[in-house]
């Protein structure tokens, strides 16, 4: 995971410097600030020495009050100057952010690329300023993970080598379909039937907008009562499903709000009296008895029979995990051994109930939506939102191996989770 250390000038940067702190560090970076790192009594001219050399980078804030001011400020600026000579010509380590529009006095930082966090007009609006730092603080992250690329592909290549012989498929969805395990047939983005040309943020990855899913095809899918882990990341954009959302289908149904992170297996009976030999993730309630109160959530998609509703949860699916905001990572783990399904949510086991429904044999598998074949009829059901980090094991992963892909796949995030 990269270092960041920030250099910037007390007295008059110091408010921008400590939210740029706490923005870094609510997408998991490593972040050295002063002002939030020195302990009482440290030698902090000793500190800092050790510390901004063996940084992965250093932001320079610059502004016309700082650079009009001597001090230890500049002390840093040459220090990382100095440290910047002895790099690889192709290394990133300096990042200059301007919050003012200025040219820095010192050469080898007229030669780098600078992040403007300021807007152009002088007499720039709340609303402006806003935007500019938004902008810039992308541009940032953006800049920093493009460095991380090499440091991103050898951590997942080595998650695909740890688990090889339980591994099934492995979709980081960042910037492209891929399934790096290669075990997968083919990855399409379908909407309506046909193939599409997805979008991917710079920042975030795959941009489910709600009018397609992603299927994918591989013949090692597990089935019966077969062992097996779904993980993957989550963020629900621009909101989260609410309660009092009603949505109407193709046929008519009116219900509450219902998305799909993933789905494959059996589909319903004709009469809807009851569907099974399923498997899945999806966040609201089941929308057919609306009359009845059901906590609004996570929940495992897998046997329902809607005419036993009245006799509780064990009867549809699973009880609601846990509730979720808008533009917030959640990190999901399932896991089913035949006779009790676990469900974790950021690296903590939330919930664990009793079933022993089998899943009906099947090679495809939709991401974002509902069941294949159905996808085009149910479409209402598809997420809207980003899904990271999908990955399908064909065993019941113990503890301490999720952790170890929660760290491992939250570090290739760089994500927010509160």
């Amino acid at each position: 995971m990269p270092t960041i250390f920030i250099c910037y000038k007390k007295k008059v940067d110091k408010v921008f410097a400590i939210k740029l702190y706490n923005d870094l560090k609510r997408f998991n970076f490593d972040v050295w600030l002063d002002e939030e790192k020195l302990l009482g009594g440290e030698d902090w001219k000793k500190t800092i020495n050790k510390v901004l050399p063996g940084s992965t980078f250093v932001l320079i804030i610059l502004s016309k009050s700082a650079i009009d001011n001597r001090g230890y400020f500049h002390q840093e600026i040459k220090l990382a100057i100095d440290n910047l000579n002895h790099l690889g010509p192709n290394e990133r380590y300096i990042i200059p952010l301007r919050l003012d529009d200025i040219e820095p006095e010192y050469e080898e930082l007229k030669n780098l690329q600078w992040i403007d966090f300021f807007s152009a007009s002088a007499d720039a609006k709340a609303t402006e300023k806003v935007e500019s730092y938004e902008s810039g603080f992308r541009k940032l992250i953006k800049s920093i993970r493009c460095a991380q690329d090499l440091y991103q592909i050898v951590n997942k290549k080595e998650l695909v080598k740890i688990y090889e012989e339980n591994l099934i498929a492995y979709l980081p969805l960042q910037d492209d379909l891929r399934d790096i395990s290669e075990k997968t047939i083919s990855v399409s983005p379908v909407r309506s039937g046909k193939i599409i040309e997805p979008k991917f943020d710079e920042l975030d990855g795959l941009l489910f907008d709600g009018s397609f899913i992603v299927q994918i095809k591989n013949r090692n899918l597990p089935f019966g009562t077969n062992a097996r882990t779904f993980c993957f990341w989550c963020k629900f954009w621009p909101e989260v499903p609410q309660k009092d959302q009603e949505i109407h289908s193709k046929f008519g149904v009116e219900g509450k709000n219902v998305k799909f992170l993933f789905s494959y297996g059996d589909v319903m009976q004709r009469d809807q009296s009851e569907h099974g030999r399923a498997f899945g993730v999806f966040y609201g309630f089941p929308f057919f008895q609306a009359r009845l109160e059901r906590e609004f959530g996570f929940r495992i998609f897998m046997w329902c029979a809607p005419l036993l509703w009245d006799q509780g949860d064990r009867h549809c699916d699973t009880g609601t995990i846990c509730s979720a905001v808008s533009n917030n990572w959640y990190f999901f783990c399932v896991s089913y051994d035949g006779e009790q399904i676990k469900s974790y949510v950021n690296n903590q086991l939330l919930q664990v109930e009793k079933r022993d429904k089998a899943t009906r044999r099947s090679e495809l598998l939709n991401i974002g939506g509902f069941l294949p074949h159905l996808e085009n009829d149910y479409d209402f059901f598809n997420f809207e939102g980003y899904i990271r980090e999908f990955i399908i094991f064909n065993k019941v992963l113990s503890e301490p191996e999720i952790n170890q892909i929660y760290n491992s796949t939250k570090e290739l995030l760089c994500c927010k989770i509160d």
